[in-house]
């Protein structure tokens, strides 16, 4: 297989993130991961609101890239801060964020497909700093 399938969610107890493969019914939700080498499978309960998938791709600085990621990128020379999310109706990841737009200073919101975002650099998460969004 050649892209890596990976997810991510916040450890009930620890808050501590755990990367794996999510399996949840409809009372709990855990991340199952490797723990020593290839011999045995753990799972950890985590909080379903915070699983996310890995977008496959990296930011400038080699981070990985994951659905409720806090991004900042370039674009055409002008900076944005938003959210990585997974869009449906597109069947992709993409980058929104809010832009001030007429006379009033009414918010838009704008979005992205992450394949044309240059320079997109991972600073946070929206379950750990959600203010960074300004919502």
């Amino acid at each position: 297989m050649n892209r890596e399938i990976l997810f991510r969610g916040k450890q009930i107890v620890s808050g501590e993130w755990i990367y794996g493969v999510p399996i949840s019914n409809d009372n709990i939700t855990c991340i199952f991961k490797l723990t020593d080498g290839l011999s045995e499978l753990k799972g950890f309960q985590v909080k379903p609101k915070t699983v996310g998938q890995y977008t496959g791709l990296i930011d400038k600085n080699g981070v990985k890239i994951f659905e409720g990621d806090i991004a900042s990128f370039k674009r055409f020379e002008n900076n944005y801060i938003g959210k990585i999310i997974f869009n449906n109706k597109t069947a992709g990841f993409e980058f929104w964020w809010n832009v001030i737009v007429g006379a009033y200073g009414e918010k838009a919101t704008r979005c992205a497909n992450l394949s044309v975002c240059d320079e997109i650099e991972v600073i946070s998460n929206i379950h750990d700093n959600s203010e960074m969004l300004g919502d």
